[in-house]
This record gives structure tokens, sequence and C-alpha cells, in this order.
């Protein structure tokens, strides 16, 4: 995991690039822990994944998805 760190008041933005393989939701918790961050969000991400789950709107339904996925759009 690569990161680059900017600061612009009261927010701070770290940008990341994973490699293939690292897991996506690990390196999220990894980073929030090393950073200190207790609430943060995700205001954007593009690249490939190799599995995903998704939830649908009501919250309680998921879906395994076992095969390469594009993300194009995170929001």
């Amino acid at each position: 995991m690569d990161t680059v760190i900017t600061s612009s008041g009261a927010m701070r933005c770290h940008c990341v690039r994973l490699h293939r393989g690292e897991d996506l939701l690990l390196s999220i918790r990894q980073l929030a822990q090393q950073a200190g961050i207790r609430a943060g969000v995700v205001l954007s991400a593009v690249g490939c994944i190799s599995q995903g789950r998704v939830r649908d709107a009501s919250g309680v339904n998921l879906q395994d998805i076992p095969e390469h996925c594009e993300i194009v759009s995170l929001n």
C-alpha cells in the first residue's frame, strides 16, 4: 500500500494505492488504525477486485460476486 497524506483546514486526505492481491477492506481498516482515524469517508475509488460482496438498499441482503469486477465509481 502506498500512501500520500495532505491537509487542508480541518480535513486530512489519505490517497492510497493498493497493489494486486491486497485486501481492500483490510487495507482500509489498517490505514484507519495506523493514522488514528476514528471516523472517515471513502471519497472515490477506481480499480479491479478479484471478488466482491454487495448489500442491497434494504441493508439486509448480501450478494457475493465470485469473479473479477472493475470498480468504475464508488460514492
